[in-house]
């Protein structure tokens, strides 16, 4: 159809746009506290191969032995091959990783709503300022995100023929399933996704046999010996064990070794385990003002057909379901409601089914991490891989409310309320360059001036870049001694060359001359040195470079 097309041409358009300011805006984001490391232990998984399995370091190599090298492994063989400079060349990677998830984020929702709605998904997705942001420098969260709702696409293509599904379709999904639990272990989880989706699509064609039954099953075993096998070709750690290894780091992800404190309503307290409130907090205060926007139109589209709806119908039916329910034995209505809700929700029309599915895979790992009470901790970058599905809700919230029968004069201002606060999020996520990560809302959190002092801000230390750039240019001297509160390299790395030759990196212990203090664990109050600038953004100070000299 031509209006297909014309969204497929304003999608395609909308992502080259993205990756485009992505590319040329590389060079702003500084280092975060993973990427040293990480880089390391891609080239130690490296060295694994290439010493025929002896070089034996990323076995032991800090906590990283628990995970898979899917992505470090990508980015150190990029860099290898790249004039470029290694943290440059990983950068590159983790955007082509973003927009892969945002590709992905466009497919998803062009499979449950339609082109029109694939294509808002995907912005909504990209003007998400902590999925935009993490887009640059963050190393693991981002590239499980991408892959992960690759997982969900391929899912929904290869159970949409069940039980007669494609050999190819199979593969796709074993090999992003694989690719995932090669980045993230703890990804296990979206096995039970697999199986609740394949178990809703049998249940819409009607096959209940035995034998579609096995024709069915048979696919969820290939593809969950396959990925477990990927998996484990690029993890050094589990191939010695290849059961009880990757096991254990499932178990350890719930319990992560995070010992310190994390910031939240304004008191230290412990990430482990974290308060039951905190991911919601934090997404309530995170999630720009589109998606409240999306909600509401959503609200309007339900109440609107809501209305139109057959008064005797309803009646009808809530006079059905009273006397079924009466005629249940009491210890059946669990069963009944349980099965009754699968069978309903089955048979609902496609795009619901799907959205009830993706509302379920947005809720669980959330309401998993509440139970468990897992070590929570750097607001919710652990979670961003709920962003492209929760996008794709949002987007389904706009087209219900953009879709008669709802009043064209309300299909007015729900378009205007809506591009009113895309744009208030553009002008923020301008305004924040390149600490995009660092956003809070206006509604909820007040912006980041509402949240400062009383949620964390730059926690990943991505200021220190600015704040060294200054120093270089504004600090005269010879052999100044220079520190950060956080991992030497993330300052140290921007003194190099001549215009930084006047410096000398040190830890923060070794009595330094500046120290450069973000206020994690409030370390710019602890030496009451004199402050000589700040990096600010929208009036907060992310990182401050203090004087200790006499």
């Amino acid at each position: 159809m031509a209006r297909d097309r014309r969204w497929n041409i304003v999608g395609g358009a909308s992502l080259t746009v993205i990756a485009v300011v992505m590319l040329m805006t590389v060079g702003d984001y500084g280092l975060t506290w993973d990427e040293e490391f990480q880089s390391i232990y891609g080239e130690l998984v490296l060295a694994w191969f290439q010493s025929g399995f002896t070089d034996q370091s990323a076995l032991f190599y800090k906590n990283l032995y628990l995970y898979g090298s899917f992505f470090d492994v990508l980015a150190q063989l990029f860099a290898r091959m790249s004039p470029l400079d290694l943290y440059e060349d990983r950068h590159l990677v983790n955007i082509a990783f973003a927009i892969l998830g945002l590709g992905g984020t466009w497919r998803l929702g062009t499979l449950v709503l339609g082109n029109r709605g694939g294509v808002l998904a995907m912005v909504l997705t990209a003007l998400t300022p902590m999925f935009y942001g993490h887009s640059f420098n963050n190393p693991k969260d981002i590239p499980f995100a991408a892959v992960s709702v690759w997982t969900l696409c391929h899912l929904y293509e290869a159970a949409r023929p069940v039980p007669k599904t494609s050999t190819w379709a199979i593969a796709k999904l074993t090999i992003s399933f694989g690719a995932l639990l090669a980045i993230r272990p703890a990804g296990i989880f979206f096995l039970a996704y697999i199986i609740l989706w394949w178990s809703l699509s049998l249940l819409r064609a009607g096959s209940t046999r035995g034998r579609d039954l096995v024709r069915a099953t048979a696919p969820l075993v290939i593809v969950l010996l396959g990925a477990w096998t990927l998996m484990l070709s690029l993890w050094p750690w589990a191939q010695l064990d290849p059961i009880i290894n990757p096991l254990r780091a499932m178990r350890n992800a719930a319990r992560f070794s995070f010992t310190g404190t994390t910031l939240f309503f304004g008191q230290y307290v412990p990430a482990r385990p974290a308060p039951l409130e905190y991911l919601p907090t934090w997404f309530a205060l995170q999630l720009p003002e589109t998606y409240v926007a999306a909600l509401a139109a959503g609200v309007i589209g339900y109440v609107v057909r809501r209305r139109l709806a057959s008064n005797e119908e309803l009646s009808a039916a809530r006079q059905r379901r009273f006397v079924t329910i009466r005629t249940i034995r009491m210890r059946e209505i669990p069963q009944r409601l349980i099965f009754g809700m699968m069978n309903r929700l089955a048979h609902s029309p496609e795009s619901m089914l799907a959205a009830g599915f993706l509302a379920f895979v947005v809720l669980l790992p959330i309401l998993m991490a509440m139970v468990l009470r897992s070590t929570l901790y750097d607001g919710v970058r652990h979670f961003l891989f709920v962003i492209p599905p929760l996008a794709v809700l949002a987007a389904a919230g706009i087209e219900s409310g953009l879709r008669p029968p709802v009043p064209s004069v309300v299909r007015v201002v729900i378009a205007c309320g809506l591009l009113s606060a895309a744009a208030v999020t553009v002008w923020d996520m301008v305004a924040l360059h390149p600490y995009q990560s660092v956003y809070f809302n206006r509604l909820l959190a007040g912006g980041l001036a509402g949240a400062a002092g009383r949620f964390e801000t730059d926690y990943w230390g991505n200021s220190y870049r600015e704040a060294v750039e200054w120093v270089v240019k504004n600090v005269p001297g010879e052999g100044i001694r220079i520190a950060n509160c956080s991992y030497p390299l993330q300052s140290s790395y921007y003194l190099r060359g001549s215009s930084g030759a006047r410096f000398v990196p040190v830890p923060m212990d070794a009595k330094p001359d500046l120290l450069l203090a973000t206020t994690r664990w409030d370390c710019h109050r602890k030496t009451g040195a004199r402050v000589v600038h700040t990096v600010e953004r929208q009036g907060v100070a992310l990182v401050y470079v203090l004087d200790l000299r006499p």
